[in-house]
């Protein structure tokens, strides 16, 4: 299946830049000192087998209690992470209306664009949806074609750093709604079920945690490698990413999104809202 190509731009320019960048190593800092701290507890646990000794159990509570206290470091380094990456787009109401130029708008624009072409399916049909966008119809085609096809017609421009975030976010929900399908028809069912279990807002909610994920990963995972090492780094965002999707599982819709025009000012209203109230989980 068809990919987006990531970008590795320099920004040190933006406001909150330094802060932005601090905790990110701050997080990777707490994971190179949690991976150290997990092997000292593997030996101590060993040594307790072969000597079940007070001593050597005090050793391990001890090592378990520095862990909790580096897991809770971890995550106050976290949530300062999406703030500082809040800050540099303008803040929450900028950011949520989609009036930053560096965060938001890309997202809310592709957000908007993945909910009309599944509600389109519900409505038709994902054959009428995919003639409609330039695909032709979809007798006699591969599930594969089908989603590069998507992954194409989701990532419309990489004109920036927002819009590759958006991109990348667009080709991880797609891999997201076919990785149990081994079919066209089966790929349309996954569509359908969407509205038929009022499941759409969800994927939406996912759609921008995965956007904000990517553009701490764009921005810095390079770098990050170079600096603390590539197995470091790996842990790292996957950790951001682990976090970000865990926090937006409490995110639910006041109302149901189902039937809604995307095109109209109500379908924009509903996006900045959603991506507003995810935003606010790490204010």
């Amino acid at each position: 299946m068809g990919t987006t190509q990531r970008m590795s731009p320099g920004v040190p320019g933006e406001p909150n830049w330094g802060k932005l960048s601090g905790s990110i190593t701050s997080i990777a800092n707490t994971v190179g000192q949690e991976q150290g701290l997990a092997k000292e507890i593997d030996k101590a646990t060993d040594r307790v087998t072969a000597n079940p000794s007070q001593a050597n159990k005090n050793a391990v509570d001890a090592l378990q209690k520095r862990q909790q206290i580096l897991s809770k470091r971890k995550s106050q380094h976290f949530r300062a992470g999406i703030n500082n990456l809040i800050r540099t787009g303008g803040g929450r109401s900028k950011i949520a209306k989609g009036k930053s130029s560096s965060l938001g708008r890309a997202g809310i624009s592709r957000a908007l664009k993945l909910s009309g072409f599944i509600s389109y399916v519900y409505d038709k049909s994902l054959d009428a949806a995919l003639k409609k966008i330039g695909f032709g119809s979809v007798r006699g085609k591969s599930l594969n074609e089908v989603i590069d096809f998507l992954m194409t017609y989701f990532a419309d421009t990489s004109s920036g750093m927002d819009d590759v975030a958006a991109n990348m976010a667009s080709c991880q929900v797609l891999e997201l709604l076919a990785q149990d399908a081994t079919s066209v028809e089966e790929f349309e069912a996954n569509l359908n079920s969407l509205i038929d279990e009022e499941k759409l807002g969800e994927i939406v909610c996912t759609f921008y945690g995965l956007y904000l994920f990517e553009h701490l990963s764009q921005r810095f995972e390079e770098k990050l490698t170079q600096l603390k090492g590539e197995a470091v780094s790996a842990e790292t965002f996957k950790t951001i990413k682990e976090d970000i999707l865990g926090q937006i599982k409490v995110i639910h819709s006041e109302r149901s999104i189902t039937g809604i025009n995307w095109k109209s000012g109500d379908g924009k209203a509903i996006q900045e809202k959603i991506f507003d109230s995810i935003i606010k989980l790490f204010e």
